[in-house]
């Protein structure tokens, strides 16, 4: 976390195929790089959701 602090990132050689999700949308790509900082919140968030559909089945 401190070098992303810093502003340094990882770049894999192969950009195309490795460091992005071609399936996906651009807004959903650049969304990646917060998931480790907001991921835990949604991991509860998408549970509770699943659990409510769950209980409606």
């Amino acid at each position: 976390m401190q070098r992303i602090e810093q502003g340094l990132a990882f770049v894999t050689e192969n950009r195309r195929e490795e460091g992005l999700m071609m399936e996906q949308a651009i807004s959903e790509n650049l969304a990646l790089a917060s998931i480790r900082k907001f991921g835990a919140r949604l991991t509860g968030i998408i549970e509770r959701c699943a659990c409510r559909g769950r209980r409606k089945a």
